[in-house]
């Protein structure tokens, strides 16, 4: 997707009276609430840094299973107006380890990152990005394109940067730190679900005189699952948690990090004129 597409699905999308509901569940997760609250009530003060390093051993399309004949899909539809190619039903079952039709871990994971950090502190978009990576894993497949390996930071007017890391070939993480003047927050994830959050304050690093007391993990309250708002929101016909906005959000934030990667230039998002364009 470019810039000119992420346009106009959003135009789209708001014209309509369609609900529409993307898939970063962070949002609805237990813990994503009170994560909410704490930063947006200036429990980590001013916030300056957010990290993600998130990997696994081989890499999360390494999974996806080949389709076998070109009859038990819609090989044109997937295409979706990329130019006709014979049917490749490896790229087809993987096709997130394939540069024409994935932006790899930076429009995988870090969509739901960004998507995250959107929702928690409340901030507008970001404004500028820089990335750099390439398939440097021995555990990714031959033949698969996708960078594996990627440093994506963002910059957002509001005073505060973001960095997301893999290292596929290596499992190890620390996962998702918030620096802030008073403390950090850790939102990790639960035993089990990798998409969700456990968050966890600490006044470490911090000598702010009003900084966090102790290490405190915060309440997570039960919440309606992604799905089931989606559906109650299509009932009562009103704005999901991950809506059309929440998604041109996180979208400007990958393709910033994306086109930067690829031109090996700082890329800016100009709100006013909607387009993304060298620094």
């Amino acid at each position: 997707m470019n810039m000119a597409e992420l346009n106009r699905a959003y135009d789209v999308v708001t014209a309509s009276s369609q609900i529409v509901q993307h898939g970063t569940q962070g949002r609805s997760c237990p813990g994503a609430d009170s994560a909410r609250a704490f930063v947006q009530a200036d429990g980590l003060g001013k916030l300056l840094r957010v990290e993600e390093s998130r990997s696994f051993y081989y890499p999360y399309w390494n999974y996806q299973p080949t389709v076998e004949r070109e009859s038990d899909t819609d090989w044109k539809a997937f295409l979706f107006g990329l130019p006709d190619r014979p049917f490749d039903g490896e790229a087809c079952g993987g096709w997130m380890g394939y540069r024409p039709f994935s932006t790899g871990p930076v429009g995988g994971w870090m969509s739901h990152f960004s998507d995250l950090i959107h929702y928690v502190t409340g901030c507008d978009f970001p404004i500028a990005g820089v990335c750099q990576g390439g398939v440097y894993s021995p555990t990714s497949k031959p033949g698969r394109d996708a960078p594996d390996t990627v440093t994506a930071i963002l910059e957002y007017k509001e005073g505060f940067t973001t960095l997301f890391t893999t290292h596929f070939g290596n499992g190890a993480n620390d996962y998702r730190i918030w620096f802030g003047t008073k403390g950090i927050m850790r939102t990790a994830a639960p035993d089990g679900y990798p998409g969700g959050i456990q968050p966890k304050v600490s006044p470490e690093g911090s000598e702010h005189p009003e900084k966090i007391a102790k290490e405190t993990a915060l309440e997570n309250r039960a919440t309606e699952t992604h799905m089931e708002n989606w559906i109650r929101c299509c009932r009562e016909r009103k704005q999901p948690n991950a809506d059309m906005a929440a998604g041109y959000k996180h979208g400007v934030a990958v393709l910033l990090c994306d086109l930067a990667m690829v031109h090996g230039r700082k890329m800016i998002f100009d709100a006013a004129k909607r387009e993304i364009r060298p620094a």
